[in-house]
């Protein structure tokens, strides 16, 4: 199978490297702060003009529905554009999308502009996955994601501060989202020179990948369901268990924040000891805190501090993944493996809410923390099965040292 061809970071000056890094880490802010600012902004206004839940819930899904379709495209454009020409067409079109969305305040034509936004950016999204893998060196990989995490987890909680500060009925948030978004093509344009080639030869499907290394794919897909079910029944449980509206969404807030401030330090512990070694460990106190929940969602201190913790947890997850998905993948597997990333992505985000919510239909609010364990058990699980765990044997793999 034929690797892509790259631009090696060691041939890199490191000024020059650093601006690099800079870009990409910057692209991906694009990506985080349209989906955590279009996701209530959006849904407030329509709100506002009368809307159904059923128009607000169909609005919301053309962006997940755009990165499971769009995701699986990106290796072969990128191969036949230039993963340069791509990302910067991505945040283009992800601009243009967003302010034709805020000029047109038309909620039918929202649904395919929220998809072709989606679709925008994805693109950038999965290219800079990429690119921070193929820029980090062996020394220093968990640390470098565990800051691009840090951005990426920041920015997509900066977006509803935004909101919270702007209101949703002025052109104050289209205006700062459009600034921002473009002000991540400067250094793109400053570091195109040192940020990797992509040339194809052999191109690897999504499905492909999946095969060759499942468990990844599974541990994004339970991440993105915890984190879509978090988003839409955290509250809804606090509610549940006596707790006001605006307690339920400040634990909310609080689990985002736990998951910002843990993403380097779990880099910083990649660097340390094997990821796979740190999955398990996670996936596992991550069961237990499914379990504890209950305990403590009567008081509003304990589940608030309980949510920080769990929620900073569980959100190290997919920097774990990354951080393993270029330690052991290189060339067009590293870039099929970063779209079925956000394949992944995608799909648990779909089907997480319908399943946490028909197990709150049906098993009160105890069925919440009882879905929540079940998958992170059954991924804990996942990770200790050598047969799931196959790719580290591939021959077209590069192994790690250790575990």
């Amino acid at each position: 199978m034929s690797a892509i061809p790259t631009d090696p970071p060691a041939e890199t000056r490191a000024p020059r490297r650093r601006m690099a890094v800079f870009a990409v880490i910057i692209s991906v802010s694009v990506f985080a702060l349209t989906q955590g600012l279009t996701y209530p902004l959006l849904a407030l206004i329509l709100d506002s003009m009368g809307q159904s839940r059923i128009m607000i819930g169909a609005s919301t899904a053309m962006t997940l529905l755009a990165m499971l379709i769009t995701a699986g495209l990106v290796p072969r454009l990128a191969g036949r554009f230039g993963a340069w020409n791509l990302a910067v067409a991505g945040i283009l079109g992800a601009v243009s999308c967003f302010v034709l969305i805020g000029l047109t305040r038309e909620p039918l034509l929202w649904l395919p502009l929220r998809f072709l936004l989606g679709g925008c950016i994805t693109i950038t999204y999965v290219i800079s996955e990429m690119w921070i893998n193929q820029l980090a060196d062996a020394g220093s990989r968990g640390r470098l994601i565990g800051l691009y995490g840090t951005v990426n987890a920041g920015c997509f909680a900066l977006g509803p501060l935004i909101v919270t500060f702007t209101g949703a009925q002025s052109w104050i948030p289209f205006a700062i989202g459009t600034a921002m978004a473009l002000s991540a093509l400067l250094p793109l344009l400053v570091s195109r020179r040192e940020l990797p080639a992509v040339r194809y030869k052999t191109p690897t499907s999504v499905m492909s990948f999946i095969r060759y290394a499942p468990v990844l794919f599974l541990t994004v897909l339970v991440f993105a369901a915890f984190d879509q079910i978090a988003l839409s029944l955290l509250p809804i449980y606090a509610i549940d268990h006596g707790l006001s509206a605006a307690m339920g969404t400040f634990v909310l807030s609080l689990l985002a924040i736990g998951n910002v401030g843990l993403q380097y330090p779990a880099g910083w512990l990649a660097d340390k000891f094997t990821a796979p070694r740190l999955v398990r460990i996670v996936t596992f106190v991550a069961a237990i805190g499914a379990l504890l929940l209950p305990l403590v969602a009567d008081s509003a201190l304990a589940l608030s501090i309980h949510c920080f913790l769990w929620g900073g947890l569980v959100g190290v997850l997919y920097t774990l993944t990354l951080i393993e998905l270029g330690r052991n993948f290189q060339g067009d597997l590293l870039l099929a493996g970063n779209a079925a990333f956000t394949v992944g992505w995608g799909l648990g985000g779909v089907l997480g809410p319908p399943l946490g919510g028909a197990a709150m239909q049906f098993l009160g609010p105890a069925g919440l923390p009882a879905e929540l364990f079940f998958i992170f058990a059954a991924l804990s699980l996942a990770w200790c099965s050598p047969r799931l765990r196959r790719y580290e044997t591939a021959a077209f793999v590069q192994r790690p040292a250790g575990d």
